[in-house]
C-alpha cells in the first residue's frame, strides 16, 4: 500500500512486498512521510496491488482526505 500526494508524488510506502494470507488486514498511517516529517491535512491517494496465488494481480486506488 502506497500513499501519493495529488501530484503523484509518493509520500509513504506502508506496506511493501511480503506475503499476506488473504482475509483483513490493518494498517495505520501516522501522517508523516516517507522522511518521518509530518504531512499537512488535505486529499491524498493510497495504491493496494497484490497478486494472489493463481498468478492474478489486482490493484486498488482510492482518495482518502487526511483531517488533524
Amino acid at each position: 500500500m502506497t500513499i501519493y500526494d495529488l501530484l503523484g508524488q509518493e509520500v509513504r510506502t506502508l506496506i511493501s512486498k511480503d506475503y499476506r494470507q488473504a482475509g483483513y488486514h490493518n494498517s495505520i498511517w501516522d501522517a508523516r512521510d516517507k522522511r518521518g516529517q509530518i504531512v499537512s491535512a488535505g486529499v491524498y491517494i493510497y495504491r493496494l496491488s497484490a497478486r494472489g496465488d493463481d498468478g492474478k494481480n489486482f490493484a486498488l486506488t482510492k482518495k482518502m482526505i487526511l483531517l488533524k
